[in-house]
């Protein structure tokens, strides 16, 4: 179903039933669903979803491009399991980093996700990110909209 219908995926997720999980999970093997599986993992945030999240962000977080809908998309996923240690680990990568276009590119991304999926753990890296006016008013504006 999933390589014929890839937003199928994604719709499955909304109806939170467990014997939907595993073709969701299979979902983050094929490229052409992957995206579907990540939004999938948004509004059903299964443990079993979190390992294939890991390996996209470490996967992307090599690219010398950006993929900024893929970006957009992991960290609100990820901002869903805030009680795994790498979760942490990963948005602190993000706001550590010294490459300037990376730190204002994804610091903005992350800063919605761990806004609009907030954790009182995130608070610290919140306090991190710093971003011109502009940016924030983009960040106000996501935050505000709908996913």
């Amino acid at each position: 179903m999933s390589e014929n219908w890839p937003v199928a995926v994604w719709t499955l997720a909304r109806y939170k039933r467990k014997s939907d999980i595993g073709i969701i999970k299979k979902a983050f093997n094929n490229p052409d669903t992957e995206d579907y599986a990540i939004r999938a993992a948004i509004i059903t945030p299964d443990s079993s979803f979190y390992i294939s999240l890991t390996k996209i962000f470490e996967r992307e977080w090599a690219k010398q491009l950006y993929n900024f809908q893929k970006w957009q998309l992991i960290y609100k996923a990820l901002a869903k399991y805030p009680h795994h240690s790498e979760t942490l680990a990963l948005f602190n990568r993000t706001v550590s980093t010294t490459d300037e276009f990376r730190y204002k590119a994804l610091g903005a991304d992350l800063l919605i996700a761990i806004t609009k999926y907030h954790h009182p753990i995130y608070d610290p890296i919140k306090k991190q990110i710093k971003l011109d006016e502009y940016e924030m008013r983009e960040v106000k504006d996501a935050v505000n909209g709908n996913d």
